[in-house]
């Protein structure tokens, strides 16, 4: 897990595991950002395409419990 960079501009990202989310990640990290990816469950399908650099967290934005 990283620790984002305070001197970095920062991305929150839902949805960080696949998809436009995920690719989004990859675009901010490109292009220097430091990203938080959130997502519902950090295992499969494509959790394991998420870059190692990123904060990933466990959040389910459609539940108010998460």
């Amino acid at each position: 897990m990283a620790v984002p960079d305070p001197v970095k501009k920062l991305a929150e990202v839902t949805g960080a595991n696949r998809g436009l989310g995920l690719s989004l990640v990859k675009e901010f990290l490109e292009g220097g950002w430091s990203v938080i990816a959130l997502m519902r469950s950090p295992e499969p399908p494509d959790a394991g395409a998420v870059p190692t650099d990123v904060l990933t967290v466990r959040h389910d934005v459609r539940s108010n419990d998460a």
